[in-house]
């Protein structure tokens, strides 16, 4: 046992006994030794419950709470129950009995990309999940604290009683992925001239020094200087008069005299005069916060606040105060006695205290069971594909699986909380599928070679703007030279390194074929997978191709000719099997949407297209667009569709549907499956996948579509961002497994 550790035992104890005379109890149960404790499968009166917090603060669960969640047992009685998060044991402390027991902890949101919500998981049993192990070398830091302390000693004298609090604000509404950032998420955008207003509450505000912090992100420069301007006034007062120069992030920081700022409302305007001379001045306004004095007087039923030392009274609390010194990384309970709604006690500096009566305490999100069955930790042996994603987008999957297993796949369905609760801790993560994949394929025989990902994505994972069904089933966002951040699956694919590092410029191992049905309802799923059945009924009864299978279609954009020389150099890789035919209509042609449609309507194998595209059409000029998408009747005959252009597979657009999308939730038309972009990229990069790709097809027509693009990635030559940037974004939507009819047949 480290030194350390002993100190946290020793100090705990004390606690321990303190909380124990006041009434409640606290437990904690540290590790004794150095190893991973790993904890196992839940017996039948064992508790294995996730609690979500969105915010941070010390939280309450109850009796009911635990009871709604499907643990019948007693929870104050149970000598064997621990709270964990991210590996580490946490404190909690146990006050009343029976139905009036409330469990209460120290909890703080997710730092995770993919959601605002961390998970603490409360166990108990003689056995634990597996999958929830307790390193004692891991410690929670608390350097990140320390910094964020530091920015609280302000060079002033603070009145009387008070404190400086902090509040910060931030809304998260405009996405920006091309900004050079990890998070491209902003609350506005000024183009000068312009002004914006912003009401803010101070409450408890007391006479004193205040100071105003605003972050902006410029996007324009020139060659004029200066490229920004603003005024920033507080209360009708000027308080900011700044300008600089260049793009990227820019911190405006000024102290606020006494007597600007009021308790209550205040009004804070940010004007861009537009008086630089430049053609364009435009910044983004990405956070705000204010740092004032404040009375000790709680808001809700609590307040917590960094001390300068000394002796503190708080009030404006209910009955039955607590005091938590939340210092990270030791959360202790100091006092929970009061005298009239107000409490008194020592503080230490740069110690972060939590005072809450009985109504202050945060509630969760939700408590819900783990999902522990099907345990996929034993499959009971190995499995070919993998299909995973919500429960009830898997339902209607159901005769496509039946269709592969009667080909002789071993074929396993699994339900995507499973998979978050028993590789991810309980967290939303593309990671934790990936975690779940790489232990497939290092512990299962046979270890899978196809993978379909049933559900939507988007850009907005955390739902800033999106609705909750545009995030069914997490992507990587990963960045791009081009177009910044953007979606890609093949992360999945990628299993051998334990960091997957999409920018990497060493060759890539593609162990999965992946398809992706970015489907957001059971009715999407349903047209796609009858499409399926129907384009495999040639296979699975025997039958030979029909001569619109042998068809081939090339359409150019004419907008540079280049496409047209693209277009038909993938043509000639065809041989005399296949009948070809190029579509280039000249720039600007009029009805070029009537003649693509009734060309796809002819019955093709494989449609590609080669010029300029965006998120809903081909062309600049609207060749094709999802308007479109509704005349496309084709029957049985949906084609495989192919994209060698940009963005026309951006599912991840939270309210606008994809071209990619559109074709393949056209009933008796559209697309069969499209390969198709999430970003930008350049078309001579791209043609390095399409040819591999044609000519593994032409090599092994048996092979299935995922395997085909498997193979064809691992051939693209990996010694430009621009080319790996393609093998990361040309996704597949559909089902990796699909059998093409083949002309030799």
């Amino acid at each position: 046992m480290s030194t350390l550790q002993k100190v946290l035992l020793v100090l705990l104890s004390v606690v321990s006994v303190i909380a124990l005379m006041a009434g409640g109890y606290l437990i904690f149960r540290p590790s004794s030794s150095n190893s991973l404790v790993e904890v196992e499968t839940p017996s039948h009166d064992s508790m294995a419950l996730k609690i979500y917090v969105a915010q941070e603060g010390m939280y309450e669960i109850s009796a009911q709470d635990i009871k709604d969640a499907g643990y019948d047992g007693d929870v104050a009685n149970n000598s064997n129950i621990e709270l964990i998060n991210d590996g580490i044991l946490q404190p909690f402390w146990l006050d009343g009995n029976g139905q009036d027991l409330r469990i209460r902890f120290y909890g703080k949101p997710s730092d995770s990309q993919y959601s605002n919500e961390n998970v603490y998981w409360l166990v108990s049993g003689a056995e634990s999940p597996e999958f929830l192990s307790v390193d004692a070398n891991k410690e929670s830091s608390a350097e990140e604290e320390e910094q964020k302390l530091e920015f609280f000693q302000e060079p002033t004298v603070l009145p009387p009683d008070s404190f400086f609090a902090r509040l910060q604000l931030e809304e998260n509404r405009i996405y920006k992925p091309q900004v050079d950032r990890d998070d491209p998420w902003f609350w506005s955008s000024m183009t000068a001239p312009d002004q914006q207003s912003y009401d803010i509450q101070l409450p408890h505000l007391v006479g004193g020094n205040s100071r105003l912090h605003l972050g902006f992100w410029a996007t324009t420069e020139s060659r004029d200087t200066p490229d920004h301007h603003l005024i920033v006034r507080v209360n009708g007062q000027v308080v900011v008069d700044e300008t600089w120069d260049g793009l990227g992030s820019y911190t405006i920081e000024s102290d606020i005299e006494p007597g600007i700022l009021q308790n209550g409302t205040n009004t804070i305007e940010i004007i861009a005069p537009g008086d630089t001379g430049v053609a364009a001045d435009i910044v983004l306004l990405d956070e705000m916060e204010i740092d004032y004095p404040r009375e000790y007087v709680a808001e809700s039923d609590r307040l917590d606040f960094v001390s300068n030392g000394g002796m503190h009274s708080v009030g404006g609390l209910s009955e039955h105060i607590s005091v938590f010194d939340i210092t990270l990384p030791i959360i202790v309970e100091i006092q929970n006695q009061s005298d009239n709604g107000t409490v008194k006690f020592e503080g230490q500096v740069d110690h972060r205290y939590w005072i809450s009566g009985e109504k202050g305490y945060l509630k969760p999100v939700k408590v819900e069971p783990a999902i522990l069955n099907p345990d996929l930790r034993s499959p009971g042996g190995g499995v070919d594909y993998i299909a995973i994603g919500p429960p009830d987008l898997l339902q209607p999957l159901q005769p496509l699986l039946d269709l592969r297993e009667e080909q002789g796949l071993k074929v396993l369905s699994v339900p995507l909380d499973a998979v978050y609760d028993q590789f991810g801790a309980g967290l939303p993560e593309p990671q934790a599928v990936r975690e779940f994949l790489k232990y497939t394929q290092e512990n299962w025989y046979p270890s899978p070679r196809y993978l379909l990902l049933v559900g939507d994505a988007s850009y907005d994972p955390k739902g800033f703007i999106s609705p909750d069904e545009a995030n069914r089933l997490p992507v990587f966002l990963i960045n791009t030279v081009y177009g910044g951040q953007t979606a890609s699956d093949v992360g999945y694919a990628q299993l051998a390194d334990e960091e997957w590092a999409p920018d990497s410029d060493t060759d890539a191992d593609y162990h999965l074929a992946v398809g992706r049905i970015p489907a957001r309802k059971v009715s999407e799923v349903a047209i796609l997978v009858e499409k399926i059945l129907n384009y495999e009924r040639i296979i699975t009864e025997g039958k030979q191709p029909g001569p619109w299978e042998q068809n081939i279609l090339a359409i150019a954009d004419g907008q540079d000719i280049a496409f047209r020389a693209d277009a038909q150099a993938f043509l000639d890789l065809f041989s005399g099997n296949y009948q070809t035919d190029l579509l280039s209509p000249s720039a600007g042609e009029v009805g070029v949407n009537q003649q693509i449609i009734d060309k796809i309507k002819e019955g093709n194998l494989l449609v590609a297209y080669f010029g300029h595209g965006s998120l809903n059409m081909w062309g600049k000029d609207r060749l094709f667009s999802v308007d479109d998408v509704d005349k496309l009747s084709t029957g049985d005959r949906s084609p495989i569709v192919i994209n060698m252009t940009c963005l026309t597979g951006l599912f991840t657009h939270p309210n606008t549907e994809s071209l990619a999308e559109a074709m393949l939730w056209k009933p008796d038309g559209g697309a069969v499956a499209v390969l198709a972009p999430t970003s930008l990229t350049l078309p001579y990069d791209q043609s390095f996948l399409v040819q591999s790709f044609i000519q593994t097809m032409l090599e092994d027509p048996s092979l299935p579509l995922g395997e085909l693009l498997r193979r064809a990635r691992a051939q693209v030559p990996s010694d430009t961002r621009g080319r790996r940037d393609v093998t990361q974004t040309f996704l597949l939507f559909g089902d990796p497994a699909l059998r093409l009819p083949s002309p030799d047949n």
